[in-house]
């Protein structure tokens, strides 16, 4: 008989194996041990799958069980925004910078979800943060442009 804590070395095993499938069995194998991570890495695995309503279960889990988990609260709001809840999906990642201010990935994702309600001020603040955190990132070019095409000069 294995415990949550074996099931959950086992999914991060597959996942790194690039096993998502078997990753995701061993994670929900886990979660009796009601594991914030373990809830997280199973997000992430359904996330990967295209299973976005139960990857959202997952993280919304996960900020449940871990309320200062920043990078759950950043992939709810990810997965919030791509289903379609705009407003969930500012919140939640919102709730990330306020656990992390310097979250340069937040920052991106909450300037992206802003910028698609129309919200170009707050998309411009969040896109000029994100550079400031992370301006070498593969991203920081298209950020660049995106700052330019939005009349920031």
């Amino acid at each position: 008989i294995r415990s949550p804590q074996d099931w959950f070395l086992i999914g991060v095993d597959a996942e790194a194996a690039g096993r998502l499938e078997d990753a995701t069995h061993a994670y929900e194998s886990a979660l009796p041990g009601g594991s914030a991570e373990a809830h997280f890495n199973l997000g992430n695995c359904l996330y990967a799958l295209r299973r976005r309503s139960e990857a959202l279960t997952q993280f919304a889990a996960a900020t449940a069980r871990a309320p200062e988990y920043a990078e759950a609260w950043n992939n709810l709001g990810i997965v919030r925004g791509e289903l379609g809840d705009r407003q969930g999906a500012i919140e939640a990642l919102q709730s990330a910078l306020l656990i992390v201010p310097h979250y340069a990935d937040a920052h991106f994702n909450l300037a992206e979800a802003l910028a698609v309600v129309g919200d170009l001020q707050g998309a411009r603040r969040h896109w000029r943060a994100y550079l400031s955190f992370d301006p070498n990132s593969r991203w920081a070019d298209q950020v660049r442009k995106r700052l330019q095409n939005h009349g920031d000069r």
